[in-house]
């Protein structure tokens, strides 16, 4: 480039997307600011100004701008040989398998990226001689698994019971950790999950059955469309909970993906882990683990996770049903047995996202999970008290649906003023609630009753805290209560 002289000059073999071309850019190279010019062709890489020793012998490592870094990655060079052979030996030498040479692997510096300062260039710039270095990106590799197309067809046609464990030959047990193996957890504990089962309008016979028949679907139709699940509804439904009760009674590997904010595909996918003295050790991440090994991956909270980390899931989710590494290269047939299974509140949450359209397609099998009916609700409640270790004298569920028991008519008047609230949200007016009672916080009422709270403190414990900060959605809230029991 003409008024700068060349510190280096590296040749890339094809188009580097974090290069602008024909610009001036700015970079940071062990935290310390590095200035290049980007040929016109985007392939071509000048080092124009650098601190002092800042650079490496460029012989022995290559770099690779992203994220404003320039990263050093060590060029591996090939042993050379002897110059001379012994004469005659006694006995000819064993064959000997080639040792394994570590792939080339992206140092990772934990440094905030420099803001790019873009200056515009000459278009005909002038090259000084400079020494080169020619990278040769990592190929993509063909698509690698451990079945033959014959293996394939032989595991999408074993049998799927309806009910019990279902034979999974094609799995190999070794390869999956034991946190993943729910039904051998519960036995080990004692304590199987608690779901109770009921039917809802998209699965007559409950979702336990349905599932299993979305996996009988989804293992013999899989490169055709394969049976990706969706169940939305409210906190406190028991979404979560039936997953893993159907990865109990199955038997199945259950991979869990838990949605947060801010959440990066690299904690996911898989990351390159600094060892020292400049290694780098590739380690898989949740996803790409249930991709290679099988059972059902689980991802709750899904419309929680950013849509660009899910848009890497796109081919995973149609009939390829691969899932491609960028960090390395490598393309992963699914295993024949992977489930997929998003579970997520409604849209209107706050915290949520809008999924991309391509992921909400490929969820063909679409399930909404309300709060339960009454008399349903009562025996969810009951299962899981008794879950605790609370008594049938403290509270009870008798066979005509009434309550029994020390708290009953608490619970009773809890319920209807829970009840009271959903239907005020189900109106569709403009004024509904930021939020509604679940499951979940009538356990946490009754544990405050067996505590030693009253009934008043219990319900502000659970639920009038959560509509204080808005004065007029708490009044409607204390006139619901009101129309229970008066304080």
């Amino acid at each position: 480039m003409k008024g700068y002289k060349s510190i280096a000059k590296i040749e890339y073999a094809r188009k580097v997307k974090a290069l602008k071309p024909g610009k001036v850019q700015y970079f940071k190279l062990h935290g310390k600011r590095v200035k290049t010019y980007v040929g016109p062709d985007g392939r071509t890489l000048e080092i124009l100004e650098a601190p002092k020793g800042l650079l490496p012998d460029l012989n022995k490592y290559k770099l690779l701008p992203q994220d404003g870094i320039l990263r050093q990655v060590p060029i591996e060079k090939p042993k050379s040989k002897p110059k001379s052979e012994p004469a005659e030996p006694e006995s000819p030498p064993q064959p000997q398998e080639p040792e394994p040479q570590p792939p080339e692997e992206e140092k990772k510096e934990e440094l905030k990226p420099q803001k790019e300062e873009a200056e515009e260039a000459p278009k005909e710039p002038v090259q000084e001689s400079a020494p080169e270095i020619k990278l040769t990106p990592k190929p993509k590799s063909k698509p690698t698994h451990e079945f033959t197309e014959k293996q394939r067809r032989q595991a999408e046609l074993v049998q799927v019971p309806q009910s019990g464990i279902i034979p999974t030959p094609f799995i190999n047990w070794d390869s999956i950790p034991e946190k993943c193996n729910i039904t051998a957890q519960s036995e080990k504990s004692g304590r199987p999950i608690n779901y109770v089962d009921y039917p809802i309008p998209e699965a007559p016979k409950g979702l336990l059955p349905e599932l299993r028949d979305q996996f009988r679907i989804n293992r013999l139709y899989q490169d055709v469309l394969p049976a990706n699940v969706w169940i939305r509804g409210p906190p406190g439904t028991g979404k979560s909970q039936v997953v893993k009760k159907f990865a109990e009674e199955t038997g199945l590997p259950y991979w869990g993906v838990i949605g947060r904010q801010g959440i990066r595909a690299d904690e996911l996918l898989g990351h390159w882990d600094p060892k020292g003295s400049g290694n780098f050790e590739w380690v898989e991440g949740v996803i790409t683990k249930a991709v290679r090994a099988g059972g059902i991956l689980h991802f709750d909270e899904a419309n929680v996770i950013d849509p660009a980390v899910l848009m890497r899931l796109d081919e995973l989710m149609d009939n390829k049903r691969q899932l491609y590494l960028d960090e390395t290269g490598e393309l992963i047939k699914a295993h024949p047995d992977l489930f997929i299974i998003f579970t997520t509140n409604p849209e209107t949450f706050e915290g949520v996202k809008n999924m991309p359209d391509p992921i909400k397609d490929r969820l063909v099998k679409k399930y909404y999970l309300d709060y339960p009916p009454e008399n349903v609700e009562k025996k969810i409640i009951e299962s899981k008290l008794r879950y605790m270790g609370v008594k049938p004298s403290e509270f009870s569920v008798a066979g005509n649906g009434s309550l029994t028991g020390r708290y009953a008519q608490d619970v009773e008047d809890y319920m209807k003023f829970v009840q009271g609230l959903r239907e005020y949200q189900t109106k569709g007016s403009g004024e509904q609630l930021s939020y509604v009672p679940s499951p979940r916080e009538t356990i946490g009422f009754i544990q405050d009753l067996r505590s030693g709270k009253d009934f008043y403190t219990a319900i502000n414990t659970n639920v009038m805290g959560a509509y204080r900060a808005d004065p007029e959605e708490y009044h409607r809230v204390e006139e619901a209560l009101g129309g229970v029991r008066r304080r």
